[in-house]
């Protein structure tokens, strides 16, 4: 678990990344970490879909706009799931 949450913080921290390619990669990797109920947990503990969110009203292309747009749904629905 320990290992999770730093390699997270790393994740999180490559959010901040102005390069699409970055985002889009960050992007597709929290929605396969978000597959798992305790990762899910972990990630949404973290606040990480919180931010993916609001990284959307400031995104300048539409590349890093469909890739935040579909991993915020990934992890959505995957939290619907669990829900229920």
């Amino acid at each position: 678990m320990r290992s999770f949450v730093g390699g997270l913080e790393l994740i999180v921290g490559l959010l901040k990344s102005e390069v699409a390619e970055v985002l889009a990669g960050v992007c597709a990797a929290i929605a396969q970490i978000a597959q798992d109920e305790e990762n899910l947990g972990v990630i949404t503990d973290h606040g990480v879909v919180l931010l993916l969110a609001k990284l959307t009203k400031t995104v300048r292309t539409l590349k890093k706009l469909t890739c935040l747009v579909v991993c915020l749904f990934v992890c959505i629905i995957i939290i619907i799931l669990f829900l229920y």
